[in-house]
Protein backbone atom coordinates (compact mmCIF):
# COMPACT_ATOMS: atom_id res chain seq x y z
CA UNK A 1 0.00 0.00 0.00
CA UNK A 2 2.59 1.96 0.45
CA UNK A 3 3.73 2.78 -3.60
CA UNK A 4 2.73 6.02 -5.23
CA UNK A 5 0.29 7.02 -4.61
CA UNK A 6 0.35 5.75 -1.19
CA UNK A 7 -2.36 5.33 1.21
CA UNK A 8 -3.03 4.91 4.89
CA UNK A 9 -5.33 1.75 4.45
CA UNK A 10 -6.96 -0.32 2.10
CA UNK A 11 -11.53 -0.44 1.98
CA UNK A 12 -12.77 -1.82 -1.16
CA UNK A 13 -15.98 0.27 -1.31
CA UNK A 14 -13.48 3.26 -1.23
CA UNK A 15 -11.15 2.30 -3.66
CA UNK A 16 -14.47 1.45 -5.84
CA UNK A 17 -16.52 5.05 -5.42
CA UNK A 18 -12.61 6.82 -5.18
CA UNK A 19 -13.77 8.17 -1.90
CA UNK A 20 -12.05 8.01 1.97
CA UNK A 21 -8.87 6.99 1.67
CA UNK A 22 -9.02 6.71 -2.03
CA UNK A 23 -10.37 10.27 -2.32
CA UNK A 24 -8.96 12.55 -5.31
CA UNK A 25 -6.76 9.45 -6.58
CA UNK A 26 -7.75 8.34 -10.02
CA UNK A 27 -9.45 5.49 -11.48
CA UNK A 28 -6.32 3.77 -13.01
CA UNK A 29 -4.46 4.10 -9.65
CA UNK A 30 -7.43 2.69 -7.65
CA UNK A 31 -7.53 -0.15 -10.06
CA UNK A 32 -3.90 -0.54 -9.67
CA UNK A 33 -4.14 -0.95 -5.53
CA UNK A 34 -6.79 -3.60 -6.08
CA UNK A 35 -4.60 -5.78 -8.02
CA UNK A 36 -1.33 -5.05 -6.38
CA UNK A 37 -3.37 -6.34 -2.98
CA UNK A 38 -4.79 -8.92 -4.80
CA UNK A 39 -1.42 -9.76 -5.90
CA UNK A 40 -0.32 -9.65 -1.63
CA UNK A 41 -3.45 -12.21 -1.62
CA UNK A 42 -2.61 -15.01 -3.92
CA UNK A 43 1.02 -14.60 -2.54
CA UNK A 44 0.19 -16.34 0.68
CA UNK A 45 -1.87 -18.77 -0.26
CA UNK A 46 -4.99 -18.12 2.21
CA UNK A 47 -7.60 -20.79 2.39
CA UNK A 48 -10.68 -18.50 1.93
CA UNK A 49 -13.67 -19.44 3.73
CA UNK A 50 -17.10 -17.74 1.93
CA UNK A 51 -20.64 -18.50 3.24
CA UNK A 52 -24.24 -15.98 2.45
CA UNK A 53 -27.95 -16.42 2.71
CA UNK A 54 -30.38 -14.87 0.95
CA UNK A 55 -32.27 -12.17 3.26
CA UNK A 56 -35.40 -13.02 2.42
CA UNK A 57 -34.79 -16.96 3.61
CA UNK A 58 -33.51 -15.69 6.36
CA UNK A 59 -36.16 -13.33 7.35
CA UNK A 60 -39.01 -16.30 6.72
CA UNK A 61 -37.31 -18.98 8.14
CA UNK A 62 -35.24 -18.36 10.44
CA UNK A 63 -35.75 -15.04 12.41
CA UNK A 64 -39.08 -15.84 13.82
CA UNK A 65 -36.68 -18.50 16.17
CA UNK A 66 -34.04 -16.77 16.92
CA UNK A 67 -33.34 -15.78 20.73
CA UNK A 68 -33.24 -11.69 21.48
CA UNK A 69 -29.99 -10.46 20.19
CA UNK A 70 -29.02 -12.91 17.36
CA UNK A 71 -31.56 -11.27 14.74
CA UNK A 72 -28.58 -10.39 12.29
CA UNK A 73 -28.42 -13.14 9.59
CA UNK A 74 -24.39 -12.80 9.87
CA UNK A 75 -24.90 -14.95 12.94
CA UNK A 76 -25.39 -18.41 11.30
CA UNK A 77 -22.91 -17.34 8.88
CA UNK A 78 -19.90 -17.11 11.55
CA UNK A 79 -21.74 -20.55 12.95
CA UNK A 80 -20.75 -22.14 9.95
CA UNK A 81 -17.60 -20.96 8.82
CA UNK A 82 -15.98 -22.23 12.67
CA UNK A 83 -17.82 -25.37 12.02
CA UNK A 84 -16.61 -25.96 8.54
CA UNK A 85 -13.03 -24.66 9.20
CA UNK A 86 -12.88 -26.94 12.38
CA UNK A 87 -14.03 -30.00 9.99
CA UNK A 88 -11.36 -28.47 7.24
CA UNK A 89 -8.67 -28.98 9.54
CA UNK A 90 -9.75 -32.09 11.37
CA UNK A 91 -9.83 -33.83 7.78
CA UNK A 92 -6.42 -32.39 6.19
CA UNK A 93 -4.22 -34.15 8.91
CA UNK A 94 -3.30 -30.14 10.36
CA UNK A 95 -4.85 -30.07 13.80
CA UNK A 96 -1.70 -28.90 15.28
CA UNK A 97 -2.83 -25.13 14.36
CA UNK A 98 -5.37 -23.52 16.80
CA UNK A 99 -7.62 -20.84 14.64
CA UNK A 100 -8.01 -17.13 15.68
CA UNK A 101 -10.54 -14.64 14.99
CA UNK A 102 -10.43 -11.54 14.29
CA UNK A 103 -12.94 -8.94 13.37
CA UNK A 104 -13.50 -5.39 12.38
CA UNK A 105 -13.52 -3.29 15.38
CA UNK A 106 -16.43 -1.31 14.48
CA UNK A 107 -18.64 -4.17 15.02
CA UNK A 108 -21.96 -3.36 17.06
CA UNK A 109 -20.88 -3.65 20.44
CA UNK A 110 -23.62 -6.66 20.76
CA UNK A 111 -22.97 -8.52 18.19
CA UNK A 112 -19.26 -8.68 19.77
CA UNK A 113 -20.73 -10.12 22.68
CA UNK A 114 -22.68 -12.54 20.31
CA UNK A 115 -20.19 -13.59 18.08
CA UNK A 116 -17.78 -14.60 21.20
CA UNK A 117 -21.17 -16.71 22.60
CA UNK A 118 -21.35 -18.56 19.43
CA UNK A 119 -17.57 -19.39 19.61
CA UNK A 120 -17.88 -20.34 23.13
CA UNK A 121 -20.39 -22.49 22.24
CA UNK A 122 -18.80 -24.44 19.97
CA UNK A 123 -15.76 -24.91 21.83
CA UNK A 124 -17.81 -25.91 24.67
CA UNK A 125 -19.16 -28.75 22.41
CA UNK A 126 -15.64 -29.72 21.28
CA UNK A 127 -14.19 -29.53 24.80
CA UNK A 128 -14.74 -33.55 25.42
CA UNK A 129 -11.81 -33.90 22.96
CA UNK A 130 -9.01 -31.87 24.16
CA UNK A 131 -6.90 -31.72 20.21
CA UNK A 132 -10.31 -30.53 18.66
CA UNK A 133 -11.03 -28.41 21.43
CA UNK A 134 -7.43 -26.49 20.77
CA UNK A 135 -8.19 -26.47 17.21
CA UNK A 136 -10.61 -23.73 17.88
CA UNK A 137 -8.04 -21.50 19.50
CA UNK A 138 -8.86 -17.93 21.44
CA UNK A 139 -12.25 -16.50 21.45
CA UNK A 140 -12.64 -13.91 19.00
CA UNK A 141 -10.90 -10.29 19.03
CA UNK A 142 -11.81 -6.87 17.34
CA UNK A 143 -8.85 -4.95 15.49
CA UNK A 144 -9.08 -1.86 13.71
CA UNK A 145 -9.26 -2.77 10.17
CA UNK A 146 -7.34 0.19 8.68
CA UNK A 147 -4.18 -1.26 10.65
CA UNK A 148 -4.62 -4.94 10.07
CA UNK A 149 -3.79 -5.70 7.01
CA UNK A 150 -5.08 -9.10 6.37
CA UNK A 151 -8.72 -7.67 8.15
CA UNK A 152 -8.29 -5.48 4.54
CA UNK A 153 -7.52 -8.19 2.36
CA UNK A 154 -10.78 -10.30 3.84
CA UNK A 155 -12.77 -7.24 2.94
CA UNK A 156 -11.98 -7.11 -0.61
CA UNK A 157 -12.59 -10.98 -0.92
CA UNK A 158 -16.12 -10.48 0.63
CA UNK A 159 -16.72 -7.20 -1.58
CA UNK A 160 -16.03 -9.08 -4.72
CA UNK A 161 -18.00 -12.23 -3.87
CA UNK A 162 -20.78 -9.81 -2.92
CA UNK A 163 -20.57 -8.28 -6.51
CA UNK A 164 -20.44 -11.48 -7.98
CA UNK A 165 -23.75 -12.95 -6.33
CA UNK A 166 -25.59 -9.43 -7.23
CA UNK A 167 -24.30 -9.43 -10.63
CA UNK A 168 -23.53 -13.20 -11.95
CA UNK A 169 -22.89 -12.07 -15.70
CA UNK A 170 -20.51 -9.34 -15.30
CA UNK A 171 -16.74 -10.12 -16.22
CA UNK A 172 -15.01 -8.28 -13.79
CA UNK A 173 -10.25 -9.33 -13.97
CA UNK A 174 -10.55 -10.00 -10.28
CA UNK A 175 -12.61 -12.54 -10.41
CA UNK A 176 -10.76 -15.55 -11.37
CA UNK A 177 -7.64 -14.38 -9.25
CA UNK A 178 -9.50 -13.50 -6.26
CA UNK A 179 -11.79 -16.81 -7.05
CA UNK A 180 -8.44 -19.16 -6.59
CA UNK A 181 -8.55 -18.44 -2.88
CA UNK A 182 -11.63 -19.51 -2.00
CA UNK A 183 -11.02 -23.03 -1.05
CA UNK A 184 -14.73 -23.50 1.12
CA UNK A 185 -17.57 -22.21 -0.22
CA UNK A 186 -21.56 -22.82 1.14
CA UNK A 187 -24.63 -21.26 0.20
CA UNK A 188 -26.71 -21.17 3.54
CA UNK A 189 -30.39 -22.09 1.19
CA UNK A 190 -33.81 -22.80 2.32
CA UNK A 191 -32.53 -26.62 2.54
CA UNK A 192 -29.66 -26.25 5.06
CA UNK A 193 -31.86 -23.18 7.17
CA UNK A 194 -34.73 -25.55 7.01
CA UNK A 195 -32.69 -28.48 8.65
CA UNK A 196 -30.84 -26.21 11.27
CA UNK A 197 -34.35 -24.66 12.26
Amino acid sequence: MDAEPSIPYFHTSEANAGEGAFEGVSEEFRRMKVRDLAAIIGKHEPVGLISWVAFEDWKEIILPRVRPGFEDPYFPLFDWIVKELFNYQATSGIREFAVDYVFDDRTETEMKANLVRIHEGIRKEASSVPELHRMLGARPVFKDDKTILPLQAADLLVWHKRRQLNFPNEKREMNERLDRTVHLEKHLDRDYLLSSA
